[in-house]
């Protein structure tokens, strides 16, 4: 079309449109002015028609830009035909315009909106789609003038304002998803390669065997006879303080308020309780779980106190006699029947530290050891002792004065630590922030302190971390965005007794960068030990 018959056609198409619009809102037209808006109406669809037709290789060769980016050819011709029909509804031929010049931009429009919302089959709303495209061709043009790809870096200044993090984000968005049934080359077999299905060579880690799955249910019912054998409030007490059934731990005087006695009768009936069910005649039957490696299925309870201990004071072995903490002889594992209670144990000093990297990692210990395992009376030691029990003090004064206490055994039962660690006169504000369930962000905006200072103080009173906590050299993962669900990963592997540093390790991630994302949980697996909250309250009042 030239320039004249597009504006007589613009024109006939305009008062077509009017001309229906009069009609659907004057309802007292007579029948011959009613006739001849019709007639204009009808005009005015032969000229749109005209002008569609006129302009489809417009739209043909506008589409041919997008194809392989998600939908079929003729899609995207249908797009843009749609795009076509509206730049045709709204050209004002008075501007002077060239129509198809004003087309083209409905018309792409048209194309790269349906790309958007249906070329994927995850969606990427448009925005985004429209960045990965500018990011895409930075990335190209950088690329054609080096021999190399080019680096997140390198895209992040070329496209300005972007940080190399953010680009990469981006960019990850552009991934195509693979199905589990496409089939790659898993190896050869005669010179020959072998097809396997993708599915088949990701492994699942999360998953459960069949094996373990029936042994799980076996030891269920092993447990709910071995406490039907008890009373109704013996196991009351062991399954709410243990959280079998519900996996919800309860403290003494939670119990207390439920059975309406005080939490020390608990703790009697607690101690009693478990005494009896260690009896072999009563233990026997589940023995063969720990021998399989069952123990991972009640490895998520909050009772970590004998967990605790051999972890970390049990691979020392301790002179009763004298009280004396030495290294052991052999790195034999520890079990819970091995534990030797100190008579005595040192204080540590201010600035003194312990090298415990040589020890041997004791197993996990979890209820079902408890029962089988001949261990030591540690039911009273938890984390509720009632308030008015005598506390030690840090010893917080000179190096020089002496130890506060010969005999600090109610702190060392109660954290299960060789030593004591060194307390601050802040920390009191940050445990007990954080026992409100303040973030780490929180906590540090409220002191006016450095969110990373607060957290690496964190790590080191709940964690018992030493050394370098953020040694990036270290941790293959670090600075790499969290994927979706590693943090819920990282919190399961704590709650199975995997420690900091191992899950550090296994992730990629320091173990700053691991402690932090535990303490910001949602579902912080991470308790303050009142001992440490009230050692801490004793160091801020100078006592």
């Amino acid at each position: 079309l030239d320039a004249e018959e597009e504006v007589d056609l613009a024109r006939r198409i305009e008062a077509g449109i009017l001309a229906q619009e009069q009609i659907d809102s004057d309802q007292e037209l007579s029948r011959i002015r009613t006739r001849e808006l019709a007639g204009v109406v009808k005009d005015g669809a032969r000229a749109q028609s005209r002008m569609f037709a006129a302009n489809m290789r417009l739209v043909i060769s506008i589409a041919k830009r997008y194809t392989g980016l998600g939908l079929d050819f003729l899609d995207l011709v249908q797009e843009g035909n749609l795009g076509l029909l509206r730049a045709i509804e709204k050209f004002d031929y008075e501007l002077g315009n060239k129509f198809s010049t004003y087309a083209t931009w409905w018309i792409r429009q048209g194309i790269t909106r349906a790309l958007a919302d249906q070329g994927r089959t995850i969606r990427v709303p448009v925005h985004m789609v429209e960045q990965i495209q500018r990011l895409r061709k930075v990335k190209g043009d950088l690329e054609a003038t080096s021999d190399r790809a080019a680096t997140f870096a390198e895209i992040a200044v070329a496209a300005g304002a972007t940080t190399a993090s953010e680009v990469q984000t981006i960019l990850r968005y552009d991934l195509a998803p693979l199905s589990l049934e496409d089939v790659v080359v898993s190896g050869y077999e005669g010179g020959e390669p072998v097809w396997t299905a993708l599915g088949e060579l990701i492994e699942d880690s999360e998953a459960i065997s069949a094996g373990d799955a029936l042994g799980f249910t076996m030891l269920q019912k092993q447990l709910e006879s071995l406490l039907d054998s008890l009373t109704e409030r013996e196991a009351g007490v062991i399954r709410m303080r243990f959280g079998l059934g519900d996996g919800r731990t309860k403290t003494l005087d939670q119990i207390g308020d439920t059975f309406g006695v005080t939490r020390e009768r608990i703790r009697q009936i607690e101690s009693k309780t478990m005494a009896k069910l260690r009896d072999p005649s009563r233990s026997q039957s589940l023995r063969d779980y720990l021998d399989d490696g069952m123990s991972w299925v009640v490895g998520d309870t909050a009772m970590r106190r004998e967990a605790y201990l051999l972890k970390r004071g049990l691979v020392l072995r301790a002179n009763v006699a004298s009280g004396e903490v030495v290294t052991p002889e052999s790195p034999a594992r520890a079990t819970p029947g091995s534990v030797v209670m100190p008579a005595t144990i040192t204080w540590a000093k201010p600035g003194e530290t312990h090298d415990w990297e040589d020890e041997p990692e004791a197993p996990p210990v979890d209820v079902l050891e408890l029962v089988v395992e001949a261990a030591p009376e540690l039911s009273g030691q938890d984390d509720t002792v009632a308030d008015d029990e005598p506390v030690p003090a840090p010893n917080t004064a000179d190096p020089s004065e002496p130890p506060l206490s010969p005999e600090p055994t109610r702190w060392w039962q109660q954290q299960l630590l060789p030593v004591l660690p060194e307390l601050l006169k802040t920390d009191s504000a940050i445990l007990e922030a954080l026992q409100a369930g303040a973030t780490i962000r929180a906590i540090a905006t409220a002191l006016r302190r450095d969110e990373r200072e607060v957290a690496t103080r964190l790590t080191v009173l709940l964690f018992g971390a030493t050394g370098e906590l953020d040694e990036a050299d270290q941790a293959s993962r670090h600075g790499d965005p969290l994927e979706h669900d590693e943090r819920d990963r990282m919190v399961s592997e704590y709650r199975h007794d995997i420690s900091i540093e191992r899950i550090a390790a296994k992730f990629g991630r320091t173990i700053l960068a691991v402690a932090w994302q535990l303490l910001d949980s949602p579902k912080r697996p991470v308790e303050v030990p009142k001992r440490l909250r009230k050692a801490a309250k004793r160091v801020k009042a100078g006592l």
